[in-house]
């Protein structure tokens, strides 16, 4: 098929899905229609290198209405001298990365008016809090949000808030001060409808209980959780998101006492379940796992967990409890535990494990257990070393 020949439609699709940047900027060179549709998704998303920062600061310059400018000549800013580029480069923003405008006070107010729809704002350690007009109607859109950064970023939170209530993600990194969580809790409580939450390194009991105790607000629509380097003492609150499809815990501390309520489900709809705990305090995290996998039983598909040591019951409550997983990644597991796994989930198509005593003869007699189902069997002799038993 000539190139000159496919549809806008079909086009279009097809440069939604180039990943890279650069190839995607050799597609806009082929023809004029080529062009017109893929500059809209090249400069909707832009995340330069620090060394094409200024270039495209001086397209974004070049984009500024006439008004503006002069605003900026007056204040005796220089301006680039090149003529109006050909396209309106602001109005294809969709994601606002503070950075690229940092210290730039006057460029934010002209992207929120020429932008056509902003839909996720990210702010991280390096950018500077800009003022943001509430009455915009392009952040009417705005449906994800990521903090990365050390400062207390409260009053920009308290901000996002009184304008917008239909974010889908929420990620928020170093919740590090009291009225961050805080306001932070107050901006997942006015959600209708928030689906991902990412929180990384909040080890304060304190501050995630307050993050925690907004999570009931979300019960009916969060699909995802992932907690990194979080305080998991606090547990009550957000296990009452039933919905939830996939939860990722990475090296979160906390003892998790379930005595108070010892048989109240957990997750009963989850599907992918992520455990990677290296920390001193993993025993704790067993019974947990295994609370989890019993309850989520045949809705669970993927499930990865690297902890060490403590496999062996978890291994079993999976063998026992989860006959239609589909993926499993586990790591120190013996052979009669994989065995176990062969014999018990028949829908299995990947198996990825590490063992240090898998021999010739453990390894025959797994294969008298696998299915035809089962397209990848990965055995890891150690994490140095990978057997041959591919």
């Amino acid at each position: 098929m000539a190139i000159n020949s496919l549809s806008t439609e079909l086009l279009k699709e097809i440069l939604e899905n180039i990943i890279d940047s650069h190839y995607l900027f050799s597609c806009i060179l082929v023809n004029r229609i080529w062009c017109r549709t893929g500059v809209p998704i090249l400069w909707r998303s832009p995340n330069p290198l620090e060394k094409s920062l200024l270039p495209l600061v001086i397209s974004y310059l070049r984009c500024l209405p006439e008004k503006q400018i002069k605003c900026l000549k007056d204040e005796n800013i220089p301006l680039p001298n090149e003529k109006t580029p050909i396209f309106d480069y602001p109005f294809f923003l969709k994601t606002l990365d503070l950075k690229l405008i940092n210290n730039m006070k006057y460029l934010l107010p002209t992207f929120l008016e020429q932008a056509e729809k902003i839909s996720f704002i990210y702010l991280n350690e390096s950018a500077q809090i800009l003022a943001i007009n509430q009455n915009a109607p392009n952040l009417i859109m705005l449906r994800k949000l990521h903090i990365s950064s050390w400062k207390d970023e409260s009053s920009f939170m308290e901000k996002i808030t009184t304008f917008t209530n239909h974010l889908q993600l929420i990620s928020a990194e170093c919740v590090n001060y009291k009225t961050k969580a805080l306001a932070l809790a107050s901006l997942i409580q006015k959600q209708t409808s928030l689906q991902h939450l990412k929180l990384l390194y909040t080890s304060s009991d304190n501050y995630c209980s307050i993050i925690f105790k907004s999570l009931p607000s979300q019960s009916n629509s969060l699909k995802k959780l992932e907690l990194h380097r979080v305080n998991l003492d606090t547990i009550d609150s957000w296990v009452s998101c039933y919905n939830l499809k996939t939860l990722e815990i990475r090296n979160c501390i906390g003892t998790l006492d379930f005595s108070s309520n010892p048989w109240r489900p957990i997750f009963p709809n989850l599907q992918n379940l992520i455990v990677i705990n290296y920390a001193h305090n993993r025993q704790f995290f067993v019974p947990f796992i295994v609370k989890i996998i019993e309850a989520a039983a045949k809705n669970l598909l993927y499930f990865k967990c690297s902890m060490l040591d403590y496999m062996s019951e978890i291994t079993t409550s999976i063998a026992v409890n989860c006959p239609n997983i589909l993926h499993l990644d586990l790591q120190s597991s013996s052979s009669s535990q994989i065995i176990l796994i062969l014999n018990s989930c028949h829908k299995l198509k990947t198996l990825k494990f590490y063992s240090n005593d898998t021999n010739e003869f453990a390894f025959t007699e797994m294969i008298k257990y696998i299915r035809p189902s089962l397209k990848k069997f990965l055995v890891i002799g150690s994490r140095n070393q990978r057997s041959p038993y591919c």
